[in-house]
């Protein structure tokens, strides 16, 4: 499958938070956006609430919490045959 290079804008310290996130979960911010993209492809969906409550940073408990989830089903995908 031939890749292409996707580029973005992002404040500083959501890029420098971000990065020491996933340096904690050993995944580099590149597979981590790749986990996400993925999902959504797979699932044809966002993976996670979006809602108009009143905003609250998540904390790494609710990061740990979508990464495992994601992981979990990227770990499923194929082990029925399908992808």
């Amino acid at each position: 499958m031939t890749q292409t290079t996707f580029t973005m804008r992002i404040e500083e310290d959501a890029k420098d938070e971000f990065s020491d996130i996933c340096d904690i979960f050993g995944i580099s911010m590149a597979s981590a956006i790749s986990l996400f993209i993925n999902t959504v492809i797979r699932e044809r969906r966002i993976p996670f609430e979006i809602s108009a409550t009143p905003h609250r940073d998540p904390d790494t408990e609710d990061i740990l919490r979508m990464l495992a989830d994601m992981r979990s089903k990227l770990d499923g995908e194929g082990k029925d045959g399908s992808e």
